[in-house]
Parts: C-alpha cells; sequence; structure tokens
C-alpha cells in the first residue's frame, strides 16, 4: 500500500512538472492589441518572453505625426535618400491584409515609425526569436500563416504555431523599383545597420528556411514588424 501510495505521488508529481515545463513553451496569444499614430490596430503575440505585432505595419506616418511619402514611380523609388513606403504594386487594396512595404530610411527615421512603446526588430530581436526554437532545422515554419490563402501552394510545412502569422507580402527592388514575389516571399526589416548601403533583414519562403540575417541593400522595400519595448 505505502510502496503504491509512493508510485502514485510520483506519477503526479512528473504530470505536474512536465505540465508547467510544457507551458512554459507555448506562444501566448494575450489577445492584447498595440494601436498606431494613423489609428491602425494590430494584434500582438508573446513568443518566449518577448511580444511581437502578429501582423504587418501599415503606418503612413511617423510617431510624431509627420507623413511618410508615399513613392509610386519607379525612377523616383531608385533615387531616394529619404524614408518612403508603397503598397504592393501601388495597388492599395493589398495594406489591408499585407500591411505597407517600406523602405530601410524609413526604419532608420529619428521620428520614429514604430507605434509608442514598440520598436521595429532589431537584429538582436530576431535572434532571440531564432534561439528560442532551439535546433529546429525549419524554425520559420512555425511563424508562418498555414495553408494557401495567402501563400502559394503548397505550403507545406507552414504551422503558424507561434501565432506570428508571416505574410508573403513580397518586396520592392532597389535597382528598377519593380515588385516581386507576392505570394511568395515574406521579408521583414531589422532596425540593424551593416554598412552605409545594407542593412540585416529576415525572409521566409514556403519552402522553409533557417531564418538567417541577410545583408539588402536599404532602398529595397520589405515588411516590418515592431517588438514591445
Amino acid at each position: 500500500m505505502f510502496r503504491t501510495t509512493l508510485s502514485m505521488l510520483a506519477i503526479v508529481s512528473f504530470m505536474f512538472i512536465f505540465s508547467c515545463s510544457d507551458s512554459s513553451t507555448e506562444p501566448k496569444d494575450n489577445g492584447d492589441t498595440v494601436t498606431d499614430i494613423d489609428g491602425n490596430i494590430y494584434k500582438t503575440v508573446k513568443i518566449g518572453d518577448q511580444v511581437w505585432m502578429a501582423e504587418n505595419l501599415k503606418a503612413e506616418h511617423y510617431r510624431n505625426g509627420d507623413a511618410i511619402p508615399m513613392v509610386r514611380e519607379n525612377n523616383q523609388w531608385v533615387a531616394l535618400t529619404s524614408g518612403a513606403m508603397c503598397s504592393y504594386e501601388n495597388d492599395e487594396s493589398h495594406i489591408a491584409v499585407y500591411g505597407l512595404l517600406y523602405n530601410w530610411n524609413a526604419v532608420n527615421d529619428s521620428r520614429n515609425i514604430a507605434p509608442a512603446g514598440w520598436h521595429v526588430s532589431t537584429e538582436e530581436d530576431w535572434q532571440t526569436l531564432i534561439y528560442y526554437f532551439g535546433n529546429d532545422q525549419n524554425p520559420s515554419a512555425k511563424l508562418m500563416e498555414s495553408g494557401t490563402e495567402h501563400w502559394t501552394a503548397p505550403n507545406a510545412s507552414a504551422t503558424n504555431e507561434t501565432g506570428f502569422t508571416a505574410l508573403p507580402a513580397g518586396y520592392r527592388e532597389y535597382s528598377a523599383g519593380s515588385f516581386y514575389n507576392l505570394g511568395n516571399y515574406a521579408l521583414f526589416w531589422t532596425s540593424t545597420e551593416v554598412s552605409v548601403s545594407h542593412a540585416n533583414m529576415h525572409y521566409m519562403i514556403s519552402a522553409g528556411s533557417q531564418l538567417a540575417p541577410v545583408q539588402y541593400s536599404k532602398n529595397y522595400a520589405m515588411s516590418i514588424r515592431c517588438v514591445k519595448d
């Protein structure tokens, strides 16, 4: 009887410890939101110790109220030396789902593109996020929206189990101002500069990736995700 009681206590203790350990690694959809200067409301998600926007930024003004220029013409885009934004292929119907695309100068502007209490994700933020997944060989799958409503088929590996909901908003390239890969690529600027002409970004594709940092020209237009301070 005594031995049986001890066994039952050991099992209960193990289940309690396992339950606590397991729950600590789960993403937390805390139901919170953040609102930008324009009144856009974004879902947020807690992953590890970080709180990320679960949607792409779509702010059209810096935090102080100054407008971010919407640049549509290709020849103007490639000549930019200051912050600017655009919608994919200049089609504003994309903004509601995919957000806006910004060049890096908009990321780096001292007027601040992120909502109060938040910042554009840094390289350190991304490394913390990657570290959260440990030895996972395809961490991007846990960040990408599953299914093919927005991602090109088959998008078979995506689970979005973190709730990050990465969407394939595509990008605008720097040399001709052309748009590419809506439905195929999710590209996110970091605020981390690596040279006069380049900054770090991270990207995801339906085939999956290691989320390693890549250096891109600052005149590319990409999506932005912000992290809570």
